[in-house]
C-alpha cells in the first residue's frame, strides 16, 4: 500500500510540472500564431538551437524516466509516455 501511495505522489508531482508547462506553451502558440512560421524558420537556420532544444529534451525525458519508472494506471502511464517520447524526440536533435 506505501508503495502504491508512493507511485501516486510522485506521478502527482510530475503531473504537476508538465501539466502547466504545457498549457503555457500551448496558449503562447495560440496567441503568437501568426509569428510561428517566421520563428521556426528563424530557429532552424542555425544547428545550435536544435541541438541545444534536443539536449534538453533527451535531459528531461531521462529524468522523467529515471524518477518515474511506473505504468500502473492511466495517469502514470502518460507521465512515462511523455518521458520517453521527449527522450525518443531529443536523442536526434542531440546526437
Amino acid at each position: 500500500m506505501v508503495a502504491n501511495q508512493e507511485i501516486q505522489q510522485r506521478t502527482r508531482g510530475v503531473a504537476r510540472v508538465l501539466g502547466p508547462f504545457y498549457v503555457i506553451v500551448c496558449i503562447v502558440v495560440a496567441v503568437r500564431a501568426a509569428d510561428m512560421r517566421a520563428m521556426l524558420s528563424e530557429f532552424t537556420i542555425s544547428n545550435t538551437s536544435p541541438w541545444i532544444t534536443g539536449a534538453f529534451l533527451l535531459m528531461g525525458g531521462i529524468a522523467i524516466i529515471a524518477f518515474h519508472p511506473y505504468w500502473r494506471g492511466a495517469a502514470a502511464a502518460l507521465v512515462s509516455i511523455v518521458g520517453w517520447g521527449m527522450a525518443f524526440q531529443g536523442l536526434p536533435r542531440a546526437a
